[in-house]
């Protein structure tokens, strides 16, 4: 007996627990006390009289080998993160050992890592972790049903080299290494192959001990496998003669097993490591999880023998050396890189002749610096041009000193590493040999300080690319002081970034964890919430589990007809024919059979547009979506908006309830009238049969894919298998892959999605591609759609398709062109200032004169249409900053004296001026805690005005000659708006008429001269010139150009200019005089006089900073577009390349200003990532399908994949009270729980709220049931077991 053991022995007892709950305590010393209570452990106790069941005392007792324990690593992120293992104790071990396989699972490594072991109490838990968390049960993650068991680093490189063609063994060594892999735990005989070489000596392959393991494995009674598959080892990696003929014979990359036996291909990463169609992935499907175990177990002590006694491996300063060929090209290259990248990175940017020298270079970049447009668009132009520039020369390094290594793969052991997916990637061998590359912070290069260096030790403003972050030394070489500097501002960047993000994944894990706890799928194959209300009424759309359909994909079609024995099992197959009766299948069949008949009917009716009308197109307007009922088509019909709006409420709720309400109290006859025009059409079979217990129930989307592929492959693939029999296959496998009742899908969704988020960077994106589109992506972007459903995101953006013509192409450039933002600061060539004082008694001024030049490159009317924007529109905005300014100026402390303050006046009767200010500034401020004040739930909705003009119209009296086509095309104006201010109540605006930013269209505008005309001669003897911000002295000023002209002046255009000169100059009485260039529109000039008594204003920054935030030509909401082609539509339209389609996305989005354009996109697909405005236009299916896309965007920018189901589910969560709620405390508002919301955030004040409105909790709830220590009625806590009790 355990208890008698003695004292050293590791399993000892510890307590004794009687009946009656004393517990008693066994010396470690005292062999006499142990042996009396063992003997009396048997013997039943005094019968108490308030118990009536017979008790039984516990012995406590310590870990034994075979016992089943919990094993948890942290953070737990998902549900692989706690695995059952079956323990064996190591005696005087103090680490806790584990497998390399399950390392992935608890992204461990053994570099220090803890872990948490739980010891099961009782017998129920110890079955359920025996059958239900044991390892083998999580080979996929519920994620995206790949496998996350799998072999990894030596093991790998062991399996490709034991695989090698070259590689013999001997018959002792052959046996040894089989019976090293199975022979511990072998239930049977071991099968041994004939050896592959007879003579001179018996050989046996490495692929015939591969063969070996494979045969033992698999069930005695079952059939073998059959696979055809890749290696992860391409062609390229083997070393080939330049005429060589049947390479990919040679490389042996085709992985192909016959019947249990290897007979091509490599053992790499692909097929032993945690990879989707791996032999051991293709084992878990055909045998089941414990044979799949079984395989990995052998594989890894097969490999271990392989590689301590038979092969070895070691990596060596020769794995990375060049030879003298790839050194002398490297160093060449880099010298060229160092002195030209640089050049030509500048040259393009500016563009600047190729023959420009060093000092024209230094001068623009350093104008440029030094401008305001540098951080926002000149910096990020650089970067790219930069990127290219370098990116020619280090593609060209690597390929020399790659193809010139001291040793080529197979024998250079680093190679191998990386080829077969051991370690490591071709990033890591490159900064070995050849050279580190461009160092990169928050996506771009490192920033400048303000004398123009990155470091200290380089030149201002220089431009070789070392001075910007790009390391040309390898770890080899060796790298410079600044080189590593720089190399570890990007390391620390990435480990702050890792930092913050783990903090923030957190929170976001946590939020989506409260708000789909109970989530669960019930008998009836619906998911619904804890409270009973149904989220979807099957999971994921089709009810099957993520993990279990992993094959019933079309790509694995034909592993399933080449292994159909083993997959349709026949006695499992009457087994299930037997439970859900043959008899069943029948109508079901039936039913599959009208539906693609009713299905084929429709989509001919769709194909032949010719013979639509809209209102048929209406109904049919996507193939498979035609279900109309008589109250669909009749909700069609019926205003509901005006209804809406009628009522005092004006409650679109109350609306729909009347709506509902009318038609319920409509006659047979006039709901009869419905039904005409509406297509006959068939529900879904999984409608009204239960896919979980009907043979043959599947979704309409499995079984297009069964129809494709029995039409496209005909015999199926050369195997004579019967097509019936084919879909009897997948059927079957349909039913078994179906989800289990009690799943908690909610809890697996929030972690399938929290989980990976890990993968992704914090900070922003640009798209490639796509010009400046600027777009939120990784975490904030997750944060900004599921924690926050922020009504203003952040970076907006919209698409549109266009509808296939040339004219509408051509229009949809125009309008292009006119939406674009174009500044001020984008129009302005070049300005110059001329300031004045004088001091003459008792008035003492100071005289700025401003000529604004325009760029010639746009045209005549072009430049026309700028003039007048720039007087009505530009001027007024300037002449507000400076009023501001000068109130700054002088109610600063800095004016102390009475008299100088009393001989300032300024005007101040414009209050609306310091109101509109005060809007201006409210808008600019970029608001930094917007995030957390959505997530509070005070989104500010003040800051959205209501006085935002979407169009405003403007006739352009001077030029009536438009073209033809273009009047025939657009009537529409060019809308003028500025996004960061809305400040449009007293400044006029201005609209440019359509073609503003159109090149190609100079017409002869009449030739309107300068006028000179000033408000006073000021001809002071007294002046004393300061010459200050002058930029540009060209020998003939302005003011002289245009008195040339002076004579051929007429009365009609004195008249005409008197009138825009007044306009300028009423906007503030320091405005003395106007000139413009009438002719040629490219110049004007601006007199301003101050008092000298004043302070002084720096007009050029006011102006510069004025010029570069109001716009000329722009539209509400929008600050760019492109025209780029849609790859989707190309991939769906497989059938005609020339058919190209076309689609307009905006920066920013404005969907009403869209809405008159009909003639030119297809409104019908307009798409923008606000959910909020595609709810309120599209309705909340539309948002939820816009929710579901935009998650997948964010996920496809890192590469990662989620199941769809999850995703669903999510969004169907967040829509289904036909509102969008986020999933923050406020979205938990609407819950029935209150526990649940006390437990999340606020608990007082939930609490409070519960307490005063008297809400009701019905312990429903995971968070509640735990709370008062109740199971959870989910997974085994779904059902109860009831005992059969005799009488």
């Amino acid at each position: 007996m355990n208890i008698i053991k003695d004292y050293f022995c590791y399993f000892r007892a510890n307590f004794v627990e009687l009946e009656d709950g004393t517990i008693r305590r066994l010396l470690p010393n005292n062999l006499s006390q142990r042996t009396a209570v063992a003997k009396l452990l048997l013997t039943r106790e005094k019968q108490h009289g308030n118990t009536t069941l017979m008790s039984t005392k516990k012995v406590y007792r310590h870990l034994r080998n075979g016992d089943y324990v919990l094993v948890n690593r942290q953070p737990t992120l998902h549900r692989p993160s706690i695995q059952a293992h079956m323990a064996r104790v190591l005696p005087g071990e103090k680490t806790l050992r584990l497998h390399y396989a399950q390392c992935k699972s608890y992204n461990a490594d053994f570099d220090g890592d803890e872990m948490n072991i739980h010891l099961p109490q009782n017998e129920l838990t110890r079955a359920e972790a025996a059958e239900l968390m044991i390892t083998y049960q999580h080979f996929l993650v519920s994620k995206d049903g790949t496998p996350l068991t799998g072999l990894i680093q030596d093991h790998v490189v062991a399996g490709t080299a034991l695989t090698m063609r070259d590689r013999f063994f001997e018959k002792s060594d052959y046996q040894q290494l089989v019976y090293n892999a199975i022979g511990s735990h072998s239930r049977r005989k071991i099968c041994l192959l004939p050896p592959c070489i007879w003579k001179p000596k018996q050989l046996w392959t490495g692929k015939q001990i591969i063969s070996t393991v494979l045969l033992y494995i698999q069930p005695a009674d079952e059939a073998s496998l059959n696979l055809d598959s890749k290696s992860k080892l391409s062609m390229k990696s083997w070393p080939s003669k330049p005429n060589a003929t049947n390479i990919d014979l040679m490389a042996d990359t085709d992985v192909i097993i016959r019947h249990g036996h290897l007979l091509s291909g490599l053992i790499d990463k692909a097929h032993c490591g945690a990879t989707l169609a791996s032999v051991v992935h293709c084992y878990y499907e055909l045998y089941g999880k414990r044979c799949a175990a079984d395989l990995i177990t052998a594989f890894s002590k097969l490999f271990t023998l392989f590689l301590q006694y038979y092969r070895g491996f070691t990596l060596g300063i020769e794995d990375v050396l060049l030879l003298s060929p790839g050194v002398s090209h490297r160093r060449r290259l880099i010298n060229e890189c160092r002195t030209q990248a640089g050049q030509k990175a500048l040259q393009k940017t500016f563009s600047l002749s190729e023959n420009s020298n060093e000092e024209i270079l230094i001068d623009e970049f350093a104008k440029a610096f030094c401008s305001k447009t540098f951080d926002e668009r000149i910096s990020k132009e650089m970067d790219i041009n930069y990127k290219t520039s370098i990116d020619e020369y280090q593609n060209q390094i690597i390929k020399q000193c790659m193809s010139h290594l001291f040793k080529q793969f197979p024998d250079n052991n680093l190679q191998f590493l990386i080829q077969s997916g051991a370690k490591g990637s071709s990033v890591n061998a490159m900064q070995m040999s050849c050279l580190l590359g461009q160092q990169e912070l928050e996506g771009k290069r490192p920033p400048m300080m303000p004398s123009g260096r990155t470091l200290p030790s380089f030149r201002p403003y220089e431009y070789s690319p070392r001075s910007g972050g790009f390391v040309d030394g390898s770890f080899l070489s060796g790298i410079r002081p600044q080189e590593y500097f720089f190399h570890c501002m990007a390391g620390r960047e990435g480990l702050i970034d890792t930092a913050v993000k783990t903090a923030r994944i957190g929170y976001l894990q946590r939020c989506l964890m409260k708000h789909l706890e109970g989530l669960v799928v019930n008998y009836d194959l619906t998911v619904r919430d804890s409270d009973g209300s149904v989220i979807q009424f099957q999971y994921g759309e089709d009810g099957l589990a993520v993990e279990k359909c992993t094959y019933l994909k079309e790509a694995y079609y034909p592993f399933l007809i080449a292994n159909q024995s083993t997959i349709l099992r026949e006695n499992e197959y009457s087994r299930i024919v037997d439970m859900c009766g043959s008899t069943k299948e029948k109508p079901i069949i039936k039913t599959l059979k009208k539906i693609r008949a009713w299905r084929k009917k429709t989509r001919d009716l769709v194909d032949d547009e010719n013979n639509l009308n809209d209102s048929i197109y209406l109904k049919i307007s996507d193939e498979t979506k035609i279900r109309m009922t008589p109250f669909i088509n009749y909700s069609r019909f019926f205003d509901l908006h005006t209804l809406t709006n009628s009522l005092k409420s004006k409650d679109i709720n109350e609306a729909r309830s009347i709506m509902v309400q009318t038609w319920r109290n409509l006659s047979d006859d006039k709901r009869q009238q419905y039904n005409h025009g509406v297509v006959k059409f068939y529900s879904p079979v999984t409608q009204n049969y239960l896919p979980a217990s009907n043979l043959g129930a599947i979704t309409e989307r499995l079984d297009d894919l069964i129809r494709n592929y029995i039409t496209t492959h005909g015999k199926l693939d050369q195997t004579n298998m019967d097509k019936r029999i084919f879909e009897k296959m997948i059927h079957f496998k349909s039913l078994k892959s179906c989800i289990d009742p009690g799943e908690s899908v909610g809890i697996l969704a929030a972690q399938s999605i929290g989980e990976p988020s890990t993968q992704m960077t914090l900070n922003t994106f640009h798209f490639a591609g796509r010009g400046e589109m600027n777009v939120t992506l990784g975490v904030p972007r997750l944060r900004e759609l599921l924690m926050v459903a922020s009504q203003k995101v952040k970076t907006p953006t919209m698409e549109v398709p266009i509808l296939h013509s040339s004219s509408s192409l051509r229009k949809a450039k125009r309008l292009q062109r006119r939406w674009s933002r174009l500044l001020f600061s984008q129009v302005l060539k070049n300005l110059s200032i001329h300031e004045k004082l004088s001091l003459k008694l008792n008035d003492h001024k100071r005289t700025y004169k401003i000529e604004f030049y325009f760029d010639e490159k746009y045209g005549k009317k072009q430049l026309n249409e700028i003039i007048r924007s720039f007087e009505i529109y530009f001027i007024p905005r300037l002449c507000r900053s400076i009023n501001k300014k000068r109130k700054e100026l002088t109610t600063s402390g800095l004016l102390r004296s009475a008299q100088i303050r009393d001989k300032i006046t300024i005007n101040d009767s414009n209050n609306k001026d310091e109101q509109q200010e005060l809007v201006e500034k409210d808008d600019d401020d970029d608001d930094d805690d917007e995030d957390d004040e959505q997530i509070n739930g005070e989104a500010n909705t003040a800051k959205e005005k209501a006085n935002r003009n979407d169009e405003k119209e403007y006739d352009d009296d001077d030029n009536n000659n438009n073209n033809n086509e273009e009047n025939e095309t657009d009537d529409e104006e060019a809308i003028q708006d500025n996004q960061d201010e809305d400040d449009q109540t007293n400044t006029s605006k201005i609209t440019i008429k359509e073609d503003v930013i159109d090149d190609d269209d100079d017409d002869d505008d009449d030739d309107v001269p300068a006028l000179d005309i000033s408000k006073e001669e000021m001809n002071n003897d007294d002046e004393q010139e300061v010459p200050d911000n002058e930029e540009n002295n060209n020998d003939e000023p302005p003011s002289k150009k245009a008195k040339k002209i002076n004579t051929k002046t007429t009365h009609m255009d004195n008249m005409t200019y008197n009138e825009r000169f007044g306009n300028v100059c009423k906007h503030a009485d320091y405005i003395r005089d106007y000139i413009a260039d009438l002719e040629n529109n490219l110049w004007c000039r601006l007199t301003i006089i101050f008092p000298a008594t004043q302070p002084r204003i720096d007009l050029e920054t006011l102006i510069h900073s004025e010029a570069s935030r109001t716009s000329i030509t722009s539209i509400v909401g929008i600050q760019n577009c492109f025209i780029t082609e849609n790859k989707e539509y190309r991939s769906k339209i497989k059938t005609d390349s020339n058919d190209i389609e076309y689609i307009l996305s905006t920066e920013g989005e404005n969907i009403n200003a869209l809405m008159t354009y009909y003639q030119i996109f297809d409104l019908r697909r307009i798409y923008t990532n606000n959910i909020h405005r595609m709810a309120q236009i599209f309705g909340i299916e539309a948002a939820n399908r816009t929710l579901i896309r935009e998650i997948n965007r964010v996920f496809g920018a890192y590469g990662i994949e989620v199941d769809y189901r999850h995703l669903s589910l999510l969004a169907d969560y967040m829509t289904y009270e036909g509102v969008y709620k986020p999933c923050n405390r406020l979205g938990l508002r609407t819950n029935a729980s209150p526990l649940q919301k006390i437990t999340f955030e606020t608990s007082t004040t939930y609490l409070r709220e519960a307490l005063l409105y008297g809400e009701h909790e019905e312990l429903k709830s995971p968070s509640s049931r735990l709370v008062t220590g109740r199971m959870v009625q989910c997974g085994t806590g779904a059902f109860d077991i009831l005992t059969k009790l005799s009488s």
